[in-house]
């Protein structure tokens, strides 16, 4: 209904009562066009995820947030099949567009009948674009 109101159609999702409940908390800080949301609290149906998000002043700025989560149960936010339905195109134009990096992780996370525990996902979308964060150096023996 939020994204309804705003002019925005809501994806279609396999379980219907996905995406009904939401929820932010935290306290914000606006300077000179630097924004800073800091502690950060995310509701999303069961989900509960804490953190924070700054993003610079200036041309071009990019935003960076960290989020931990307790759980997450990805089938309930997968489209339901539809075999007419066109396949699903990445929209890298918009991506390229966007300027975040941070890190997300999660207690578990399910997908149908897997269980993962200690789920951690790295973005990096900032002015060279989407790209897997540097790997660290191995350690010396």
């Amino acid at each position: 209904a939020l994204l309804a109101s705003i002019g925005v159609e809501a994806p279609k999702t396999t379980d219907p009562k996905a995406l009904t409940r939401v929820g932010v908390q935290t306290t914000w800080n606006f300077d000179n066009g630097a924004l800073s949301l800091d502690p950060l609290t995310l509701f999303l149906d069961d989900t509960h995820l804490n953190g924070s998000f700054h993003r610079a002043a200036g041309e071009d700025p990019v935003g960076d947030f960290t989020f931990k989560g307790d759980r997450l149960d990805l089938a309930r936010y997968i489209p339901p099949p539809d075999p007419a339905s066109e396949p699903f195109v990445l929209p890298t134009a918009t991506l390229r567009a966007l300027k975040f990096r941070g890190v997300l992780e999660l207690e578990e996370a399910t997908l149908d009948d897997v269980q993962m525990k200690g789920v951690t996902l790295r973005l990096l979308l900032d002015e060279q674009g989407l790209r897997s964060p540097p790997k660290p150096p191995e350690a010396s023996r």
